[in-house]
């Protein structure tokens, strides 16, 4: 038997095939059965993304590519027997095969019992009758059922014979050939547009309007098989669970359908994963507490999970990401979960993050799971950011760690950079960029957000603005012993100000590299508040502080820090 699915070259279909040969291979499922038919543009031919994902899956399935020799389909599934022509043509030999034709939006609970199913000559189908047979036709619109028959060529009283075996969405069929396919893509756009011509003419609706257009492949292949008289029937083994069915629902059948969530969603109290927001980002690394455990969709959320947890992260067990927060915005908040999600997805490493406020704004529940979250109440307006780094620090149980900012974004291997130079114990400080400060616009973020890719940021480059060209701010890589060692962080600087080019000065006084890796730091945009800026009460101040650091020799700095007590006992 063979597993056979096609897709047109989107990125739509790449995400959505990746799960299902997840599920796939769970099951045991050899490559060599598995068919994933791939229409690429006849000029340009396969795409960058199709290309990539199928060099990561090669030990999961066949894969096989066809131009699409026709642009434009007025049914645009018509592209799959218009591709399967071409496959079955290529391959004489498949008429000797049984065919699992199947979506790629499926995945198995349980394998059906294919043994069964592949035995004889007959066809077998799911359970479709409520929205395939002569009824649910004849109750859309008078006349419709009848107009499709005759551009099928087919008579009404055969099909209304048999409505007890109207079935579709899965297939086991048996020989099948190329002309089986041809016949079928001419057929689909014929159908296809008699409906929607009669839509437009007759019911004055839109062409969804009077009856699920989108199903016609499935008439045309139902109806093809009763005019080539195959024996047809539905089996329980092929039935299937749609997204928005209640969870006890999804172990009475042994494969889940992700089809788009439909108008039913919006009359029940839960959220539905639904595909159709995840055109052109996966639904990878997103908020999965948003759906609900009671809908069947959940079990495919589970599987978004799995996947995750099998991507390979680069290894951070030996530093600890420190982020200090104060919510003086919404816009904090968001960036702080695409921040943390961003380092989840990339890094096997804890991360400690610190509210300071006057009241908790921050949802933990909304974090990744390697996010250790503390919330301390401050009432002070001004946020003292070294003091709850110090704190921080003070959390810290691993050799290295970053104080990194909540709006910063960094390529993986800058970041790798950086730690390998502490590792090696070339140096005790390390920037993973080289001063280099891009300022991204408010839109950029919302548009990441969805994407997790610091490739988009970086493909923006000549787009953000340069906030500066030497910046000692957003993220710092430490050896936390030598970081206690040089005094922690100055808690006299009580606010925003001169706190990140006043630690740099200290290691240099002290006799220490500063070490930076090529590259640039992306800044998410937020609001400007007060903790943004200098305060005129205090910079004079603040610039004092720093000023005397600087005027400092070594050991006359290494007296001054005497007298800081952050990290006595």
């Amino acid at each position: 038997m063979l597993f056979v699915s096609v897709v047109p070259d989107q990125f739509y279909f790449v995400w959505q095939i990746e799960l299902q040969l997840l599920n796939f291979s769970k099951f045991g499922i050899p490559k060599e059965q598995v068919h994933i038919i791939i229409g690429k543009d006849r000029t340009y031919g396969l795409s960058v993304w199709f290309s990539n994902f199928i060099e990561r899956n090669a030990d999961k399935a066949s894969f096989f590519e066809y131009p699409r020799e026709v642009d434009v389909f007025e049914y645009r599934p018509s592209v799959r027997p218009h591709l399967l022509k071409q496959h079955f043509s290529r391959h004489p030999e498949l008429a000797e095969e049984v065919i699992f034709y199947h979506d790629s939006d499926i995945i198995f609970r349980e394998l059906p019992d294919f043994d069964s199913l592949a035995a004889g000559d007959e066809w077998y189908l799911a359970d479709c009758r409520s929205y395939i047979d002569s009824v649910y036709l004849k109750s859309r619109s008078k006349g419709l059922f009848e107009g499709m028959c005759a551009i099928m060529e087919i008579d009404p009283a055969v099909v209304v014979a048999a409505d007890g075996v109207a079935g579709g969405a899965q297939y086991i069929l048996k020989g099948i050939t190329a002309a089986f396919w041809a016949k079928m893509e001419a057929d689909c756009e014929r159908l296809f547009g008699f409906m929607k011509d009669f839509d437009e003419t007759v019911t004055k609706t839109p062409v969804n309007g009077s009856v699920q257009s989108w199903c016609t492949d499935m008439w045309v292949l139902f109806w093809t098989g009763l005019k080539m008289n195959r024996k047809m029937r539905l089996s329980d083994e092929l039935a299937f669970t749609w997204a928005a069915d209640p969870i006890g629902k999804y172990t009475t059948r042994k494969i889940y359908h992700n089809a788009g969530a439909n108008d039913l969603v919006d009359k029940v109290n839960y959220t539905v994963f639904d595909k159709v927001k995840f055109h052109v980002h996966p639904p990878y690394y997103s908020r999965h507490d948003r759906y609900s455990k009671e809908l069947c969709s959940y079990e495919y959320v589970r599987l978004i999970k799995e996947w995750e947890d099998l991507q390979p992260k680069a290894d951070l067990s030996d530093t600890s990401i420190l982020i200090p927060l104060y919510i003086d915005s919404p816009d904090r908040l968001l960036n702080l979960e695409m921040t943390t999600r961003y380092l989840y997805k990339h890094f096997n490493t804890r991360i400690i993050v610190v509210e300071a406020g006057p009241e908790q704004k921050v949802d933990p529940s909304l974090l990744p799971p390697n996010v250790d979250y503390h919330f301390i109440e401050d009432h002070n307006p001004s946020f003292h950011r070294t003091r709850y780094n110090n704190h921080l620090v003070r959390l810290c149980q691993t050799k290295l760690l970053a104080l990194y900012d909540v709006d910063v974004i960094l390529p993986p291997e800058q970041i790798m950079e950086s730690i390998r130079a502490l590792r090696e114990g070339d140096v005790a400080i390390s920037y993973p960029y080289s001063g280099v400060f891009y300022a991204t616009a408010p839109w950029v973020g919302d548009v990441f957000r969805m994407m997790l890719d610091h490739t988009f940021l970086q493909g923006l480059d000549d787009k953000h603005s340069v906030a500066s060209r030497r910046s000692l701010g957003g993220c710092v890589f430490l050896d936390k012993e030598t970081f206690i060692a040089c005094g922690g962080e100055n808690q006299r600087l009580t606010s925003w100000g001169p706190d990140d080019i006043e630690r740099a000065a200290r290691y240099k006084i002290l006799g220490y590299t500063i070490h930076r890796v090529s590259g640039v730091l992306y800044h998410l945009h937020h609001a400007r508040g007060a903790n943004s800026a200098y305060n005129a009460e205090t910079s004079t101040r603040l610039r004092s502080e720093y000023l005397t650091i600087c005027s400092f020799t070594r050991n006359e700095l290494v007296d001054y820090i005497q007298t800081w007590d952050y990290f006595r006992n």
